[in-house]
């Protein structure tokens, strides 16, 4: 049970998170000219990726990264276009420890005309059923439909969660775009 507790209280931290770097993504762009800027702390996810020679979309993926978790418990690997790199989408996988198990994430960074588009899938394995996950881990989510016998897709604001059974518990996939 307090597997569940822990388990809960990160996974509500990281979806709150993750909603705010939706939501923030482009707050840079609203703040006035002759407002102070914050030194930003770059993260070694986006170090990597800098020497890579990915440079447009280094602030996104600064910011989704930093958002999704990644910190110096974290292990990741950036993966660039090797034949453009700061032109074509980039991906990035995390592995986040989670009190009692690790997330994976897969996330892309592609350049855009105004900016950088983000999309992020996030897999957390929950030792319990998916029904129980749903009404522990989700309450507060929409049930949407079921994509076939096993999958089923729940939604929040610009967000879509699926649930699958797997062995005796259920495996989460968090998937959000962002712009």
């Amino acid at each position: 049970m307090k597997n569940i507790i822990k388990n809960k209280i990160f996974f509500k931290f990281l979806w709150v998170n993750l909603l705010l770097v939706s939501l923030n993504l482009g707050a840079e762009e609203n703040k006035p000219a002759n407002s102070p800027k914050q030194p930003v702390q770059i993260n070694a996810i986006t170090q990597a990726a800098m020497q890579k020679g990915v440079n447009k979309c280094a602030g996104v993926i600064n910011a989704v990264t930093n958002y999704l978790g990644f910190n110096n418990q974290s292990g990741a690997l950036v993966t660039p276009n090797l034949n453009a790199p700061d032109t074509k989408t980039s991906s990035v996988v995390m592995e986040i420890p989670l009190p009692n198990n690790t997330a994976i994430v897969s996330a892309t960074f592609s350049p855009q005309p105004n900016g950088c588009q983000a999309s992020y899938d996030a897999v957390i394995y929950w030792p319990e059923k998916c029904e129980i996950v749903m009404k522990s881990q989700f309450a507060s989510l929409k049930y949407v439909r079921r994509l076939k016998e096993n999958v089923v897709q729940l939604a929040g604001p610009n967000i879509n969660f699926y649930l699958m059974a797997a062995g005796q518990g259920c495996v989460s996939v968090k998937k959000e775009i962002t712009e």
